[in-house]
């Protein structure tokens, strides 16, 4: 199931390949989503999976993962949903304006698979879906989002 592809950062800052086929192990890139230790396992247009091996390095003072590493998880898997075109060329950069959550139950430990869904996309606005559920399919957290779209060869010039 798990396919290990080169990522383009939603929010357009490039990216090397994130696997090594000599050494099959994947280089950092430096960027929060490896400090948490997120991997995109599948992107095409309109939709994106991450996942996360949820460890005790992930969890709150209840011993279950944080808010804010399944929070991450869902909105890379959001941004990475709107960031795919069908023409690669058109690649598009995203930043997130808002992200409603709910989490729904907690995860101590094991693999969290986030899935994002783009809802609809206009020319500077788009809409997204991610739920977050355990290997066994059981519901974490649901998301909304909101993310403003950027073309790659538009800058925003306004301060």
């Amino acid at each position: 199931m798990s396919e290990t592809i080169a990522i383009a950062d939603p929010h357009g800052v490039p990216s090397p390949d994130l696997h090594d086929a000599e050494s099959q192990e994947q280089p950092s890139t430096g960027r929060f989503s490896d400090y948490v230790g997120l991997k995109m396992v599948e992107r095409g247009v309109g939709h994106a999976v991450i996942e996360l091996e949820v460890e005790p390095k992930h969890h709150n003072r209840l011993g279950v993962a944080h808010g804010g590493a399944i929070l991450a998880a869902m909105d890379l898997a959001c941004g990475m949903s709107v960031v795919e075109q069908e023409d690669p060329d058109q690649a598009l950069k995203t930043m997130t304006i808002n992200l409603n959550t709910s989490f729904v139950a907690p995860i101590r430990s094991g693999r969290m698979i986030v899935t994002g869904t783009r809802v609809r996309i206009g020319r500077s606005i788009a809409f997204c879906e991610a739920v977050a559920k355990t290997e066994s399919g059981k519901l974490i957290a649901k998301a909304q989002g909101t993310f403003k779209v950027i073309n790659r060869n538009q800058r925003d010039t306004k301060k």
